[in-house]
């Protein structure tokens, strides 16, 4: 008789999904806040540097990066939420993005500010990995319905 992995939930899921849903509001309110804070520099940069070359406002600049992350945060609570039932590919579409993102971060140059700030985001993504490809997380995802 073989044996089937029970259907309930792992606790080892449960807190993968706290840190992923930690993870997603940290990605989207420090996003937005980076992006408020450069407006200054945007401006000036956009006076100095891109005169007559780039005509979008810094209020509309910052409007579009708002909506941008709002999207990112749909998408991200869409997959938070797959991974809760179970979905396998959810799972692994988190790898894959967790792999990208360290080998994009990988590209010089590199910046100190820009490591420090993405160690939340590393270590969320990293601990529910961890918690999602060990028992008994791995284990549930690989049951049969």
């Amino acid at each position: 008789m073989e044996d089937h992995p029970p259907l309930q939930k792992p606790t080892n899921v449960l807190y993968a999904e706290w840190a992923l849903w930690i993870w997603t509001a940290w990605t989207c309110l420090f996003g937005i806040g980076q992006s408020w804070l450069q407006i200054p520099e945007i401006e000036t940069a956009m006076t100095d540097q891109l005169q007559g070359i780039f005509t979008v406002p810094p209020r509309t600049l910052l409007a579009a990066i708002i909506g941008c992350y709002g999207v990112l945060a749909l998408a991200s609570a869409w997959v938070v939420w797959k991974i809760g039932i179970g979905k396998n590919w959810a799972r692994k579409s988190l790898l894959w993005g967790f792999v990208l993102e360290v080998l994009w971060i990988a590209v010089p140059p590199y910046s100190l500010s820009g490591f420090l700030s993405d160690i939340p985001d590393f270590g969320l993504q990293g601990y529910a990995l961890y918690l999602l490809y060990t028992a008994p997380g791995k284990g549930w995802f690989a049951r049969k319905p």
